[in-house]
């Protein structure tokens, strides 16, 4: 059997058969003749922990817990009178069974798709008090079967609410006692649901480390009970408050930078020879492959350098021609012709050429250090040119987070969205 079909058969066996009367029938008869022994009992025992098993195994927190009331539950029926299980099916009207049908379904529902949340059973041990509370137990102790938030934030608004779920407790005039000996009493208490208004600044959170804090509920032992007298009943409700630090954060990034690098070289042009001639010549950048260019900002320290001569010269260059690859350049040689010796006229030229290129290296960028608390997001601005991030978060509970990028933690979201780096909190609602 599935697990989450076995928390629909502890529902079902224990009140289901009451939506039809063949079954009532058969059922008060099956319990009458077990009841003295407490089979019944026993099996819904086994149920019970069928169902913390399955859930432990699963790693549904909130499941196993919900098995173990249920087990709890079981016990304190048990304890207080027994010989009244074969009564239940007597007790349970039409709005009951349906509530038992809808509590069912939810289960279901829930397992099927996703783990229970803490609403779901919050209202799921809601239900019950409320069903269990006009039954078998209408008569006995107050119980207590669930109580929420049990996790406490430094920061909020200044009242918390304490909602205590349980059969027989709206009735049992009682009170909560925090640790700093405040006594709160329930707001429009109902029969099975209390609401009990908690001044936060009443509670002493820690800065750095997380802490519990036992809640004393007191309440009248056997409320409306002819031999009640007044006695009263403790149950220690324990909460876990959370410090006012989630932890704290350091980022540190590396960044690309550009270094400009700048140089002047004298490139030999050779020789220019010819008769009555203006000689063009195309001058590349030096070692352009590694990343040289002619500096355009220093065009004025273009200039050439004449070498030796016959009847020739570095006349000049074509401006237009000027880029961060090159030039053309040319020179001039007159006419020879004239005499016996007739031979071309000729020059050496040389150019000086102001060159820059830009390297790239990676270097300790900006970072950040500070505190995380549960109410608010907080935010780094990367650098521009980042290459790299290193983010690390000590958190209160002694854990350390060590992100590149976005991670995600059960207390904490670390996301990177439009050039920022966001811790973004994630309180707990439930142990």
């Amino acid at each position: 059997m599935s697990w989450r079909k076995i928390t629909l058969v502890a529902l079902f066996v224990t009140f289901g058969v009451a939506v039809n009367p063949i079954a009532q029938n058969r059922a008060r008869a099956a319990i009458a003749e077990t009841a003295a022994t407490g089979a019944v009992l026993g099996q819904l025992k086994q149920t019970a922990d069928d169902i913390i098993s399955k859930a432990r195994d699963a790693g549904d927190f909130l499941l196993w817990r919900f098995g173990i009331q249920l087990k709890d539950l079981l016990d304190a029926w048990e304890k207080t009178n027994s010989a009244l299980l074969d009564k239940i099916f007597n007790k349970i009207d039409k709005e009951k069974q349906d509530a038992l049908r809808g509590i069912n379904a939810t289960i279901d529902k829930t397992l099927i798709e996703k783990n229970l949340t803490v609403e779901q059973i919050r209202s799921i041990s809601a239900e019950w008090a409320q069903i269990i509370s006009t039954t078998i137990v209408a008569s006995s102790k107050p119980y207590v079967m669930h109580y929420s938030p049990r996790v406490l934030l430094p920061e909020g608004e200044n009242i918390i609410r304490i909602q205590v779920v349980g059969p027989n407790l709206g009735r049992a005039e009682a009170q909560l006692t925090v640790p700093s000996n405040r006594i709160a009493k329930p707001i429009n208490p109902t029969s099975h649901n209390l609401r009990f208004p908690i001044t936060r600044s009443y509670l002493s959170f820690p800065e750095t480390e997380s802490t519990t804090a036992a809640f004393t509920l007191s309440y009248l032992s056997n409320p409306g009970g002819l031999l009640s007298f007044g006695s009263r009943s403790t149950n220690e409700i324990e909460f876990w408050l959370l410090p006012a630090q989630l932890g704290r954060y350091e980022i540190n990034t590396r960044v690309t930078v550009d270094n400009r690098e700048t140089t002047t070289r004298i490139v030999n042009l050779g020789q220019f020879k010819g008769r009555n001639s203006r000689i063009p010549r195309a001058v590349p950048v030096p070692d352009a492959a590694l990343g040289w260019k002619l500096d355009l900002t220093q065009r004025r320290s273009i200039r050439l350098i004449q070498g030796g001569a016959d009847r020739g010269r570095c006349e000049g260059i074509h401006e237009t021609s000027i880029t961060e690859n090159g030039l053309t350049m040319f020179a001039r040689v007159d006419n020879r012709d004239r005499g016996p010796f007739r031979r071309d006229a000729w020059t050496n030229c040389s150019i000086s050429l102001p060159l820059y290129r830009v390297t790239s290296s990676e270097i300790d960028g900006p970072g950040s250090t500070g505190t995380l608390n549960w109410t608010k997001d907080q935010s780094f601005r990367l650098p521009a040119q980042m290459k790299s991030t290193m983010i690390t978060v000590d958190l209160f509970d002694k854990r350390r987070i060590i992100a590149t990028g976005q991670a995600s933690d059960k207390y904490l979201d670390i996301r990177a969205e439009g050039g920022l780096i966001i811790f973004r909190p994630r309180p707990p609602t439930d142990l």
